[in-house]
């Protein structure tokens, strides 16, 4: 067994939410003339192992640290039912792809694919398939896509791609905290690489215009400006969200996924690609149901109007 450890009591909230999705997808999809998918981009081992604090004054004792397995995104899909016609799993660590291929094997009833790759380069190349365009009234291909990154590897061509099938449903945790980490506070301390993932990640250098500001003191020796970042966290994520909106005809508030100690590592978008009116619908009947009360649990923050 290869233990996949990462995450904390967020990542609770993260698989339940996704669960509860996964499960409103395909039975709201049921008896539809569409064959299902789902594509986990960066899928793990198939579970996670997450420190949990047990103790405490209510139950007498001092508070410890406990280790919690839980399935993971990949084993969650699998369970669903009304089932996944497919299944792609992507995973480029070689010891967790081999996990993978071990729960395929286990499973040898269902249509499940494990790949070993580059998830951004091989989800464009599902993407721009022709299987979301096949004549109307044979059956047509609808996907689920999640985007789990370690940290910023989710290109934004990928995003484009998905996008453009009109087709795809996609779960995306926006790793906020990696790119707050990676947009010092001065300009200049942004060096080479961390512009390059920045720039990755949204695209293009637009970041730094809406980032950054001239400092009002201005530079002592009459220097280039100096270019301090004003734009806050909150600022950050809206800024996305409303990138997002620019390219998906739909977009749902974020929730924001925090630690125990209240730092923001990720903010959970779903965005829907099909045009749509029904698929639109559909997509803020999930929010209502699914994203607006996993909130509380996942941040004190009030988020949803």
């Amino acid at each position: 067994m290869v233990e996949h450890r990462y995450g904390g009591p967020w990542t609770r909230i993260k698989l339940d939410a996704l669960r509860a999705y996964l499960q409103f997808y395909t039975t709201a999809l049921k008896g539809q003339p569409f064959e299902l998918w789902y594509v986990d981009a960066f899928a793990g081992s198939g579970d996670q192992v997450i420190e949990s604090v047990a103790g405490g004054l209510f139950e007498g004792e001092a508070t410890y640290s406990v280790d919690r397995r839980l399935d993971g995104s990949a084993k969650i899909a699998l369970d669903i039912v009304p089932s996944f016609d497919r299944l792609v799993f992507i995973e480029d660590n070689p010891k967790r792809y081999s996990a993978l291929l071990t729960l395929k094997a286990a499973n040898p009833d269902r249509r499940i694919d494990c790949y070993r790759a580059d998830a951004n380069a091989l989800v464009r190349a599902i993407c721009d398939s022709e299987d979301w365009r096949v004549p109307r009234g044979e059956r047509r291909v609808r996907a689920v896509v999640f985007l789990d990154p370690y940290g910023m590897q989710v290109e934004w061509g990928m995003l484009e791609a998905i996008r453009g099938t009109r087709a795809v449903d996609l779960l995306y945790l926006f790793p906020i905290g990696a790119v707050l980490r990676q947009a010092a506070k001065n300009l200049n301390k942004v060096d080479s690489s961390k512009e390059k993932a920045l720039n990755r990640i949204y695209g293009g250098s637009s970041w730094r215009d809406e980032w950054y500001r001239a400092s009002p003191q201005g530079d002592l020796l009459h220097g280039p400006p100096t270019l301090l970042r004003k734009a806050t966290r909150g600022q950050i994520e809206l800024g996305f969200k409303q990138k997002l909106e620019a390219l998906f005809p739909y977009v749902s508030p974020s929730l924001p996924l925090l630690t125990r100690r209240g730092a923001q590592l990720y903010s959970l978008f779903l965005a829907i690609s099909n045009d749509s009116p029904a698929a639109i619908a559909l997509a803020k009947r999930v929010v209502n149901s699914i994203l607006r009360p996993s909130q509380p649990r996942a941040s004190p923050r009030k988020v949803f109007p």
